[in-house]
């Protein structure tokens, strides 16, 4: 099963930044560079920076950034592949698959595309970087979807919606939702928000629903597009996947 990897790409271009202008380098393949790691942290897959001095969170861990994808519930599989692929290495001074220096697609993506996604290849060149504008899958394509009602810290509705059947994300459910039933969770987003920085918000732009989120700037409120959904084959939308976890509700059991 070919998985890919997926990141935010605003948490990973941090991470490109530290390692960019670190003045020293963590040796890749027997000489330092700048580069994002893919490592395994326990049972997820991490992102962190080759440069050093490193980059500690308060408690003195090394920083990353962790992939977000699922767990099956049953078996305790993860969307992630068995191994990382050999030298799972991100040089940012290397075109990679790109068109450009991985550095410079990501400095130039930032604010347009939200995703960085990452797929593990069984050859050379052991794995494909993307950046992406929209998440097309979210649950692996096996998944069994089933009616269930959901809400969301914060709503004070249930949504009927399809939910990945046994699948989890911080501990709460994949949904997907009716064109309908996206339009009411987007108005109640908006309401919830009331124009306060530090909250989602939601619009749609032609078929997709974009997800934004409002944070105060210097000169008032500044607005960041997280995420947007399109309708996959079945029509429905995936709104809010990975951004915060669905929780089943009573009524949907």
């Amino acid at each position: 099963m070919t998985i890919r990897m997926w990141w935010r790409l605003q948490d990973a271009a941090a991470l490109a930044e530290h390692a960019m202008g670190s003045p020293g380098h963590r040796l890749i393949r027997k000489r330092p560079e700048p580069a994002l790691i893919w490592e395994r942290l326990g049972d997820a897959d991490v992102l962190t920076s080759s440069g050093l001095p490193g980059w500690h969170d308060p408690r003195g861990a090394l920083h990353h950034v962790e992939s977000r994808t699922w767990t099956h519930t049953a078996t305790g599989l993860r969307g992630v592949p068995d191994l990382i692929p050999r030298q799972g290495v991100l040089a940012l001074h290397k075109y990679l698959n790109l068109r450009c220096k991985f550095i410079e697609q990501i400095r130039s993506s930032i604010g347009r595309y939200p995703w960085l996604a990452v797929t593990a290849l069984d050859s050379k060149p052991w794995f494909r970087v993307q950046v992406c504008r929209y998440r097309d899958e979210i649950a692996p394509a096996e998944a069994l979807w089933v009616p269930a009602a959901v809400t969301a810290r914060g709503l004070g509705a249930d949504y009927p919606a399809l939910i990945a059947d046994g699948y989890t994300w911080q501990g709460g459910v994949l949904a997907r939702f009716t064109r309908g039933v996206a339009t009411q969770i987007a108005a109640d987003l908006n309401q919830t928000n009331s124009g306060a920085p530090g909250r989602f918000s939601a619009r749609f732009h032609d078929r997709a629903v974009c997800l934004d989120y409002d944070y105060p700037g210097a000169h008032g409120t500044v607005t960041r597009e997280l995420d947007r959904t399109y309708p996959d084959a079945d029509g429905l939308y995936a709104l809010g996947a990975y951004q915060w976890p669905w929780l089943q509700t009573k009524a949907g059991r």
